[in-house]
């Protein structure tokens, strides 16, 4: 279960309803209506993502420490089944990263165009490689195809869910002051920290 406040109001709501209710509102912001498949799909994937190993964990890919690009290269020499986890685990936690901690990856050395690139590619060839044999193949599929918005989707629910303490709103303007985002803009309006 999450708990969280909203407008001074204590709420205790089942993670999948929770990132449900977010996602759809992102969905209707960005003028998107995704098969249901492929809001589900979102939904587990935050829901794993809620769990601190899901990025550290031993049994996790080291993207940390590895270039997406060696990754992939070594994931030709698999076996079907270890090829498709590494695939499907590089092309989630690209599309969470970009997400969830875009501010991380604008910083980096690598353009966030590189990542976008490995996104869509590695869904792609995930749908390719399933096709006919995973129902998700159409899925994985769509989310190729329409990689930026579902960045931009995830990146609506994480302001919305993250930027609600004081501190986490002043760190939100200061971001706001450095690139005058215009998304940004918008959730510090909604938020009163600035006038409209």
């Amino acid at each position: 279960m999450l708990t969280f406040r909203k407008k001074n109001k204590l709420i205790v709501e089942h993670p999948a309803l929770f990132f449900k209710k977010e996602l759809d509102h992102a969905f209707l912001k960005h003028h998107l209506t995704p098969p249901e498949t492929t809001t589900v799909y979102l939904i587990n994937l935050l829901i794993h993502y809620m769990n601190i190993n899901a990025l550290t964990g031993e049994d996790r890919i080291d993207f940390f420490n590895k270039p997406l690009s060696q990754i992939l290269a070594e994931t030709e020499k698999k076996e079907f089944e270890l090829k498709y986890r590494t695939l499907k685990e590089t092309a989630d936690t690209v599309l969470y990263m970009m997400g969830f901690f875009f501010d991380h990856i604008d910083k980096n050395i690598v353009d966030s165009c590189y990542y976008m690139s490995i996104g869509e590619a590695t869904y792609h060839r995930l749908s390719g490689m399933t096709q006919n044999k995973n129902p998700l193949s159409d899925t994985f599929l769509d989310l190729s195809n329409q990689f930026a918005l579902y960045v931009s989707v995830l990146k609506e629910v994480s302001l919305n869910g993250l930027y609600q303490s004081n501190k986490s709103l002043l760190k939100l303007y200061e971001k706001w002051r450095k690139t005058k985002a215009i998304r940004l803009e918008k959730h510090l309006k909604k938020s009163g920290l600035l006038n409209n």
